[in-house]
């Protein structure tokens, strides 16, 4: 059985030479064929590809963004102002003998401390 049905493909492959209209293409055109369909091949995979990671940054974008949505609802969920009683401790410093630039009686001084060791 197996037998004659490789008979009878091999009989109807052999008579696709002798039927008109179906002309046997020498061996150059059938690479060229091959070759313009490995490229169409790669050119469709470049573009599935191109595909898949703009669906991953799609998805990306999406969480980004609830992760924002849910910083804003956060920040309106805070207080405007800083509870009363927690204000910042005054401090005071001797700069008795320090160099400085305005006015010595100011309200506000800004001292500026480095080590150069």
């Amino acid at each position: 059985m197996k037998y004659g049905v490789a008979v009878v493909i091999l009989v109807m492959l052999a008579g696709l030479g002798a039927v008109p209209g179906v002309a046997q293409q020498p061996g150059e055109d059938l690479r060229k064929e091959l070759e313009a369909l490995k490229e169409s091949q790669a050119r469709m995979q470049r573009e599935l590809d191109v595909k898949r990671e703009i669906d991953a940054l799609k998805a990306s974008q999406s969480r980004i963004e609830k992760d924002v949505q849910e910083i804003k609802s956060l920040l309106q969920a805070r207080p405007s102002q800083p509870p009363a009683g927690q204000a910042a401790p005054a401090v005071s410093l001797n700069l008795e003998g320090a160099l400085f630039k305005g006015d010595k009686n100011a309200r506000v001084t800004l001292v500026d401390f480095t080590d150069y060791q």
